[in-house]
C-alpha cells in the first residue's frame, strides 16, 4: 500500500440512479464540502470565545461531469434524467469512494457547440 500514490487511487466516475441505471462520466477537478455544526459564544469582559461542537452536516460533492464523443448530447441528457429521479442514488466518486446520495441544488448543462463541440458538461 505504501508504494501507491493518489494517481493509483483515482478511478472512473459514475452515477447510478435509484432505479439502477448506471451512467459513467469524465471529470477534471473534484471537491467535497463538509459543513461543521458549531456555535460560537462570545461574552463581554472575557477574552476568547466558547466554541461548542455539534457534529457535522451533510457532505456535498459538487461535480462537473463531462460527456464526449458522437453521442455526448444523448449521454448528457440521460445523465440529467437519472439525476432527476426521486430517491437515493449511488455516486462512484473518482477520489472519495462510493457514496449514497440524493442530488440537490441546480443542475446546469453546457453544450458549447462552437467552442467545444463534441462535448457536453453537466
Amino acid at each position: 500500500m505504501a508504494d501507491k500514490t493518489w494517481r493509483d487511487r483515482v478511478r472512473d466516475g459514475a452515477y447510478t440512479s435509484p432505479d439502477g441505471e448506471r451512467i459513467r462520466f469524465q471529470f477534471e477537478d473534484v471537491s467535497r464540502v463538509t459543513p461543521l455544526r458549531t456555535s460560537v459564544f462570545s461574552f463581554a469582559g472575557v477574552n476568547n470565545d466558547y466554541v461548542q461542537q455539534n457534529g457535522f452536516g451533510s457532505r456535498t460533492y459538487p461535480l462537473r461531469c463531462y460527456f464526449s464523443g458522437p453521442q455526448c448530447d444523448l449521454l448528457a441528457s440521460a445523465f440529467e434524467v437519472a439525476l432527476l429521479k426521486p430517491g437515493i442514488g449511488k455516486l462512484e466518486h473518482p477520489l472519495y469512494g462510493d457514496v449514497r446520495v440524493v442530488p440537490v441544488g441546480d443542475i446546469t448543462r453546457n453544450d458549447a457547440l462552437r467552442s467545444a463541440a463534441n462535448q457536453a458538461v453537466v
